[in-house]
């Protein structure tokens, strides 16, 4: 439920957005739609399975959408790259990764491949501009976002995946180590996905605007640690990271 920060940032700042960044926004909600899907199909299928697809498939049709309005040159094969996506993908959920049985783990890393091979070209081929630091170029950080995450995201679910079907059994032969290999895999997802919630608010705050990624923030998410003065209602006076009724 990250998601919900960029969302509601997002919803704060909505007039700054420029058009062509403005399908961001149902990536969000597509987002947290997917985290309500994962707890429905845990609670009648007793297997998440389906929300790896639909996560999937809503992301990188998103960010497809994405660069197809930013990215100037090579429509073509944006679209061309999502049609081989989604073919895979469509392949795949009836073959190989069952769609109610198994995660999808060719096609994430067929779509992430792909998404990430279109953002190392976008951010390649941009101009340098001598007006605004390359880390404050909206799309080279947006780039940037996709290039890392995606990239991340997929070796540690391929990786998972090979170690659950014993691809590691030569390498890994103490039952300890690959207890070891599973936490470590696991417990590297959460940073990343951190990094990608915290690289998505600045993308945002790089829009120009009067109004700061904090104060786009409802009232109930701007949290920080040590006192501040009383304000009105009361009830969002925060003393040490905690609400005071």
């Amino acid at each position: 439920m990250l998601s919900v920060v960029p969302l509601a940032v997002y919803m704060g700042r909505r007039e700054f957005i420029p058009k062509p960044f403005r399908p961001i926004f149902y990536y969000f909600l597509l987002d947290v739609g997917c985290v309500i899907i994962d707890a429905a199909c845990r609670r009648i299928l007793h297997n998440n399975s389906p929300a790896f697809h639909i996560s999937t498939v809503c992301d990188i049709t998103i960010l497809c959408i994405i660069f197809n309005s930013i990215y100037q040159g090579r429509k073509l094969i944006i679209k061309l790259a999502w049609l081989i996506f989604i073919t895979v993908e469509i392949i795949s959920a009836c073959t190989v990764d069952p769609f109610l049985t198994s995660i999808n783990v060719i096609g994430r890393f067929t779509g992430s491949f792909l998404i990430a091979s279109v953002a190392l070209t976008h951010a390649w081929q941009l101009k340098p501009t001598t007006h605004t630091y390359p880390e404050k170029n909206p799309e080279l950080v947006f780039a940037s976002i996709v290039l890392i995450y995606y990239t991340s995201t997929a070796l540690l679910i391929t990786a998972q995946e090979l170690h659950q079907r014993g691809w590691f059994a030569d390498f890994i032969s103490l039952p300890a180590s690959g207890v070891q290999f599973e936490l470590l895999s696991l417990s590297l997802y959460p940073p990343i996905r951190i990094m990608h919630i915290a690289l998505l608010c600045y993308l945002l705050y790089l829009f120009p605007g009067h109004r700061s990624v904090r104060q786009a923030l409802p009232r109930w998410l701007r949290f920080r640690l040590g006192w501040r003065p009383p304000t009105e209602p009361p009830r969002y006076r925060v003393l040490s990271g905690h609400l005071i009724k």
